[in-house]
């Protein structure tokens, strides 16, 4: 079956992107590692993942973006989401390691006046065990 992209005669030339969650923890600070693209086509792995670590309710969170390709409003609003209720929670979160187009995007959206930004995650650990 002809995707509608071909039968309109629109070829997609880049591969096809994903969005992947990989969680860790270091020196008691959860680690929520994210890639690929958060975008409205990976919708459902993105709010899994957030859900997930909402209903984990970590005290200290650091959201690693190193591997984030493309973030779109959505994105930065499921971000939103979960560092608030952290927050509510009486954790801190604190976003790291953003590469410059997403830094970019976040700070379009003064993402820093929701949580604190951090150039990388042991940057971000520190901010975190207030060292």
């Amino acid at each position: 079956m002809a995707t509608a992209s071909k039968r309109l005669g629109m070829v997609k030339t880049s591969p096809v992107s994903t969005f992947t969650s990989v969680v860790d923890e270091r020196n008691g600070v959860v680690v929520m590692a994210m890639g690929g693209d958060a975008a409205l086509e990976h919708v459902d792995e993105l709010e899994s993942a957030v859900t997930k670590m909402v209903a984990r309710s970590p005290k200290k969170l650091v959201v690693d973006l190193s591997d984030v390709s493309f973030i779109a409003s959505l994105g930065v609003g499921q971000l939103v989401t979960l560092c608030l209720h952290v927050k509510r929670k009486g954790g801190r979160a604190v976003v790291a390691s953003p590469p410059s187009a997403t830094r970019e995007v976040l700070d379009r959206c003064k993402m820093h006046t929701v949580v604190p930004l951090a150039s990388d995650v042991d940057e971000a650990i520190a901010m975190l065990s207030g060292t």
